[in-house]
């Protein structure tokens, strides 16, 4: 258990923070990096526990004897690893177990399975149809044409994509269903695009042809998920001067869009040269409607920001928060409604704030999830103090997230 406190008498925000390196940047970059034979040096690499995992994962397949024997790869709760691995795995000659914790084991991954399959590899489960663990059989694919489910989650594209310049005939991907976070694959065609691959785009698919990969240096710059805890921060202070050095307006990241969304919960937006300065504008919205079918890690930023600033909200296209590190989907409506504020969760996944005078009633909960953690901490600005069950869950995207809070003023005890 862990406190986490605030004084409320000076809702003062100032100073100047190093946001994480983006480990969504990062991961893509180590999974190329290792398909072109570390063949080029990733600057400002992520050190967020997922990226850190993936990245001993791949150095040790050099440390590899007895390449006949089946490997077991645990990924832990690491999703991103566990969906790029799978299509990295498939061409990488030798028998794999892919495996995860217990929650992993709950995440779908049959989309992603399938079509892999349909271009010739072997990947069959071990355990739970449709779930890990994976066997993987690696092989050389020669690629062609496969159709992937685009509307469970975008690193299932991103995994093919990521393989796809490398196959002998290259990728013709059909994309099946509404594709959700969007943001997220058109990052991947932009790293693919800064080290020399070309693409085609339609409507339903993306095309990639065998071409040679061209290396080259890559610098990560922060990570705008990690910003918006920053922007709710602010939103509840009643003063604010803070820098977010490395956060850049490249296009690279959809969760930039928090500039936009927080410009109406009362944060203005700077662009500096090495980042974003943020300072207090007027609260426009008096209810929010949103739809994040296309942004679902800053969903729980802006629906706690909702709660604490007593603003309604309709929170749309939240149907993948369920296959997160927790179901956040349904996490939100018990953490909120604990410190007293009405939620409603309606057929479609949309999530309904009712605004409500809040206060701190119980421990926050986090459910082994980072996001979860993070989203609720700025609430103390508003309450003076809150209680959490598990704090080390911020290891998994910002390792040092308490220690940021502290040097602007928080309190933390454990």
């Amino acid at each position: 258990m862990a406190i986490l406190q605030f004084n409320t008498s000076k809702k003062v925000l100032c100073g100047e923070i190093n946001l994480p390196a983006s480990k969504s940047i990062s991961n893509r970059a180590l999974i190329l990096k290792h398909i072109a034979n570390d063949s080029f040096s990733i600057l400002n690499q992520s050190l967020a526990e997922d990226s850190i995992l993936l990245d001993k994962i791949l150095s040790n397949f050099s440390l590899l004897k007895d390449k006949s024997a089946t490997q077991e790869i645990f990924v832990d709760n690491a999703g991103t690893a566990m969906r790029f691995l799978t299509s990295l795995l498939s061409i990488k000659k030798g028998n794999w177990l892919l495996s995860g914790s217990d929650r992993m084991k709950e995440r779908p991954i049959a989309g992603l399975v399938d079509a892999l399959n349909q271009i010739g590899a072997t990947i069959s489960y071990t355990e739970n149809k449709g779930f890990p663990p994976l066997f993987i059989k690696g092989k050389t694919l020669k690629g062609g044409i496969l159709s992937i489910e685009a509307n469970t989650s975008s690193q299932f594209i991103t995994s093919v994509l990521l393989i796809a310049a490398f196959l002998e005939n290259g990728l013709a991907i059909n994309l099946m269903g509404e594709t959700v976070s969007k943001p997220y694959i058109i990052m991947t065609l932009k790293i693919l695009k800064y080290f020399g691959i070309t693409y085609t785009q339609s409507e339903n698919g993306i095309h990639i042809s065998h071409q040679v990969f061209c290396p080259k240096d890559i610098y990560i710059e922060s990570d705008w998920s990690a910003a918006s805890y920053w922007y709710e921060m602010a939103s509840f202070a009643d003063s604010v001067d803070l820098k977010l050095n490395g956060l850049t307006n490249s296009g690279w990241q959809g969760d930039a869009i928090i500039v936009e969304l927080f410009n109406e919960l009362g944060v203005k937006s700077e662009f500096l040269k090495d980042g974003v300065r943020l300072t207090k504008t007027q609260i426009s919205a008096q209810n929010l409607s949103y739809d994040f079918s296309d942004f679902p890690d800053i969903a729980p930023s802006i629906a706690v920001c909702c709660a604490g600033l007593g603003i309604q909200a309709k929170l749309k296209g939240l149907e993948g928060l369920k296959i997160k590190e927790s179901n956040r989907l349904t996490a939100l409506e018990k953490e909120l409604n604990k410190i007293n504020c009405h939620t409603i969760i309606d057929n479609d996944n949309t999530l309904l704030i009712v605004p409500s005078k809040i206060k701190a009633n119980a421990p926050i909960f986090t459910y082994n999830d980072h996001r979860m953690a993070m989203s609720f901490a700025p609430l103390a600005i508003i309450l003076g103090k809150l209680d959490f069950d598990n704090i080390d869950v911020v290891k998994k995207s910002y390792p040092g997230f308490w220690e940021d809070l502290q040097n602007v003023g928080f309190a933390l005890t454990e």
